[in-house]
């Protein structure tokens, strides 16, 4: 049993790499290529808006169902029906054309993979490991995801690649990277939920609704402030802002997301010293107001700077956040706690590219802070509502 779940969980490690991969490279990408395609910000939000709302439809099914669902399955479709849209989105079709195969196909323009896959990784984890090494393991997790896209914006960067935009070869790394992912899970071992309960009909317990239902609406507001500062928009911030080249735009993510896999174990030690819900807020807190310093400075390096510092905080509360919301529920109930809090997610980053396209015409910097403010307000009212409830580890 155990060599099983070992085995498991380096499969779902890999996947997570490759599937990081595509997404770090295709979300630098996407920003040089609404350039050249001649996108205005407007129609570009509305492209990476309707890729996010494939991906809450899908998330939010998987936390309806997810429990009583084959979990296989789930990761199985999820990739190949990725990795398609990614293919047809490289052909030169219409942009209404274009907007149909971002949804179904999922795009994901955000930089980071908050997707229906990830929600069923998360119960995977949570279930093969115990509560001490929790944390440790969705550090893991997230320090390969971290890694995998600090390669994709480092290939996004190398300028021969860039050179076969018209023949669509970036768009078809990125559907063979997600077809690959999905040919590792084809190989895991994974039980039925149902399995464990020996035939018990499975239900959501009231308190745990509550729970979910309150954090999901502190994680909607969150994601509204990610939605403004999806990596596709800060690039494309970076490059009409102070018009840098796309190697130099590329070469400044490349180093964010090594800030980001560091920070990741900081975030293991850190809420060792002080718990899951502290190290979700206090870290969040600066990163924030340096993205609103970036926002208002008036030259390239001293942009970086904020950013790159914002980069070392920002990503602290992901395995915390993670491991805190599989603790505070029962394990045939983290399917839905996954799925319904990645769900409103990816649902609060639907709208705000839109929004940040249009008021980039107002203030190029529109985004930066409306979404730096929203994150503020979130970790205020988290720490507010959650500072008492503690996982069993830290009681």
């Amino acid at each position: 049993m155990i060599r099983s779940l070992n085995s498991l969980k380096k499969i779902v490690y890999l996947a997570a790499f490759l599937r990081s991969t595509a997404i770090g490279f295709i979300s630098v990408f996407l920003g040089f290529y609404f350039v050249e395609r001649g996108f205005s910000p407007f129609l570009s939000g509305i492209l990476i808006t309707a890729g996010l709302l494939g991906n809450a439809f899908a998330t939010s099914l998987i936390g309806f169902l997810g429990f009583r669902a084959d979990r296989k399955t789930l990761l199985l479709c999820y990739s190949f029906v990725s990795a398609i849209g990614g293919i047809l989105m490289s052909y030169e079709f219409s942009f209404v054309f274009l907007v149909f195969i971002a949804f179904f196909g999922m795009l994901n323009g955000m930089g980071k993979d908050r997707s229906g896959i990830r929600a069923v990784d998360q119960t995977l984890l949570a279930d093969a490991v115990e509560p001490g090494n929790r944390t440790m393991v969705y550090a893991h997790y997230n320090m390969l995801m971290d890694s995998g896209l600090i390669l994709g914006a480092g290939l996004a960067g190398i300028p021969k690649l860039l050179t076969f935009y018209h023949g669509s070869f970036s768009f078809v790394i990125y559907g063979i990277l997600f077809a690959l992912s999905g040919v590792l899970y084809t190989s895991a071992s994974i039980p039925r939920i149902s399995e464990k309960k020996k035939g018990e009909k499975l239900k959501i317990q009231p308190e745990t609704k509550k729970k979910i239902r309150k954090l999901s609406f502190l994680f909607s507001l969150d994601s509204l402030g990610g939605g403004f500062l999806t990596a596709s928009l800060v690039s494309y911030w970076f490059f009409s802002r102070f018009h840098e080249s796309a190697a130099v735009v590329a070469g400044l993510f490349f180093l964010a997301r090594i800030l980001n896999l560091l920070s990741n174990y900081g975030a293991v030690w850190i809420s060792k010293q002080i718990g899951l819900v502290k190290t979700m807020v206090f870290t969040h807190l600066p990163a924030s107001v340096c993205l609103i310093l970036a926002a208002f400075s008036p030259y390239f390096w001293l942009a970086a700077l904020f950013f790159l510092i914002r980069e070392s905080f920002i990503q602290m509360d992901v395995p915390t956040r993670e491991s805190y919301t599989m603790a505070i529920v029962e394990p045939h109930e983290r399917s839905y706690a996954s799925g319904i809090t990645n769900a409103v997610r990816n649902f609060g980053w639907t709208i705000p590219p839109i929004l940040a396209g249009e008021g980039m015409g107002l203030f190029q910097g529109f985004p930066l802070v409306a979404g730096s403010a929203l994150k503020i307000l979130y970790d205020l009212l988290l720490y507010a509502q959650f500072r008492h409830l503690k996982p069993p580890e830290e009681t």
